[in-house]
């Protein structure tokens, strides 16, 4: 028989609230369908500039800028300024770290999991103070790899700018 649960309950969720819950975000009136086809709308035009940006991690501009985005206008903006901010500190900070300690094996692997650790503890603290740690994080998993750390900060902060301009300029066209 089928687990009991909420959604089972006739009382809370009368019969036919799935079919009346979709139709219902299916019109402009929804908030739900108006961010989801903002969603759509950041996504196209982020993606259509990552196939124009000629640099390996050029999918990152997609990825940050639907991140980034957020049903409110003001959320949007702020969390763009943080994410932004944040990369460049984080992408700064990683750069000065691998050039001065010239990292390798075990040495950039307690880097990995330092800066993870403390992006996790970040995560629910500040936004920006998570992305500093997070985008280190990034440049030396993909040092690992023999990425060179100054290329992946570099590509990193412009593909976050690119999206976060993106994601703020769309929004703000849109309200």
């Amino acid at each position: 028989p089928p687990a009991h649960s909420t959604y089972s309950d006739p009382v809370i969720h009368t019969p036919g609230w799935q079919r009346r819950a979709l139709l219902e975000n299916l019109t402009f009136r929804s908030s739900t369908f108006r961010y989801a086809l903002l969603l759509a709308l950041t996504g196209l035009v982020a993606q259509g500039i990552a196939e124009r940006v000629h640099f390996p991690n050029a999918y990152w501009i997609p990825m940050t800028a639907l991140i980034i985005m957020k049903p409110d206008l003001l959320l949007t903006h702020v969390r763009s300024i943080a994410r932004i901010g944040g990369t460049l500190v984080g992408a700064a900070l990683a750069t000065l770290l691998a050039m001065t300690l010239r990292p390798d094996g075990i040495w950039l692997s307690l880097l990995i999991v330092g800066s993870m650790y403390i992006a996790y503890a970040m995560q629910n603290v500040n936004y920006a103070l998570y992305v500093i740690p997070l985008t280190a994080y990034i440049a030396f998993i993909l040092a690992v790899g023999k990425t060179p750390e100054y290329n992946t900060a570099e590509h990193r902060v412009i593909a976050t700018a690119i999206a976060g301009a993106v994601a703020m300029l769309i929004h703000s066209l849109y309200v």
